[in-house]
């Protein structure tokens, strides 16, 4: 690479995090957290994948969303039990404190956003990888699948329509799946991705290696067409020729305000340096930063923890945590609450829903085995297992 080319590339990523930084601040999406009808803004904000619930769970923060308002991408509301482990969340709450040496917090508001929602295009089961809506999905140890869906990936097949929660890896171009669902009878397709072309006549943009037709969205609607950028496009559910048409566009990340407490999880979608890049489309500097690796593990497509403090749309970094890849080992999830149904032949009990494997090999804390019984408060700490929709217990700790 000529030294002419590398230049124009850094200044070319810099003026894309400054322009994408103002944007925050000027876009009027719809999204972002709010007061949640409390009056007070939220002190804090977390964003990344749900782990646990029973409080949810969110970066490591147990948030309490007993009165939180919760709503989809789209502003949609939900009800608490539709929340599910895996799916992305950005969460407005209380200041975050510490309870038993847990971060601890308040959920004032709770919004959902997926990733992609279209059909299968294929499936490869031994790479575990499937074609969604023409973008690359991969499934790791952390994917979870709705219960309408044992075994994971082997009950998709091509011609399904699914809903995928995740974080795109610019690295590889694919999406990680976090969550996998079903979704039959959908009006509409989704692909939230990043802007790589718009058209002479901006009339026909390419997210995702799909040419998406705009011309139905009056050009005060949209947002700023700057290639680089995560947009989120509502399309029709076939294409025209080889072209979709979308029925709405808006900006892929919500207007973020000031926040003295901000704990953001994803990939980097863009770097200049380690010090300054992009993290699932909101911008970070680090140069204040404390890196859990020095930072030589900060590269594009690379997952990490980001803590510090949200000003002017971009994250000031206080820690910088490269997580790695999602393994077993890197990948646990947390569910509280009182046993719904306890089989000591299968060895089994219901937590939230979701179904517990305790084998000979858990850690009890407060009690042991014999204790197991229905209506006993208890917090699990495990694994994904193979099903993709049940969790192998690690450690069981009593209430």
């Amino acid at each position: 690479m000529s030294s002419r080319f590398h230049l124009k590339v850094v200044r070319t990523v810099r003026l894309a995090l400054a322009g994408f930084a103002a944007s925050l601040v000027l876009a009027s999406c719809g999204g972002g957290v709010d007061s949640g009808g409390t009056g007070a803004p939220p002190a804090a904000l977390a964003d990344g994948p749900v782990t646990g619930l029973g409080s949810v769970i969110v970066n490591g923060v147990r948030f309490d969303d007993d009165s939180a308002s919760i709503v989809d991408q789209d502003g949609q509301a939900l009800t608490p039990d539709q929340l599910q482990v895996g799916m992305l969340a950005e969460i407005g709450a209380t200041a975050i404190g510490a309870s038993n040496g847990t971060p601890t917090s308040t959920a004032l508001t709770i919004r959902t956003r997926n990733e992609i929602v279209g059909e299968v295009d294929s499936v490869k089961r031994l790479g575990t990888v499937m074609m969604v809506l023409g973008q690359s999905v991969r499934i790791t140890a952390a994917t979870w699948f709705d219960a309408s869906l044992p075994g994971g990936i082997d009950a998709v097949n091509p011609g399904d329509v699914v809903e995928v929660w995740g974080m795109y890896n610019a690295r590889s171009a694919e999406y990680v799946a976090t969550r996998v669902a079903p979704r039959a009878n959908a009006q509409s397709y989704q692909l939230r991705g990043l802007l790589a072309a718009v058209g002479a006549s901006s009339q026909t943009i390419v997210v995702g290696g799909l040419t998406i037709d705009i011309a139905q969205i009056p050009a005060a609607d949209r947002p700023a067409l700057t290639v680089g950028r995560f947009v989120r496009a509502t399309l029709t559910t076939s294409p025209t020729a080889g072209v979709w048409t979308a029925t709405a566009l808006v900006p892929g990340n919500a207007m973020l305000p000031d926040r003295a407490d901000a704990r953001w999880r994803g990939r980097i979608s863009s770097i200049v340096s380690a010090s300054q890049f992009v993290v699932n489309g909101l911008p970070v500097d680090a140069s204040a930063a404390t890196f859990s690796d020095g930072g030589v593990g900060v590269v594009l497509g690379a997952r990490v923890a980001v803590a510090g403090s949200l000003s002017g749309g971009v994250l000031q970094a206080k820690t910088v945590t490269v997580l790695g890849d999602e393994t077993i080992v890197n990948s646990t999830f947390e569910l509280h609450g009182k046993i719904a149904a306890w089989n000591a032949a299968q060895g089994t009990l219901l937590l939230r829903g979701i179904a517990i494997h305790v084998g000979n090999g858990v850690q009890y804390m407060g009690g042991s085995a014999a204790d197991l019984a229905n209506g006993r408060a208890i917090d699990v700490m495990g694994t994904l297992d193979a099903d993709r929709l049940s969790i192998d217990a690690q450690t069981i700790t009593f209430e």
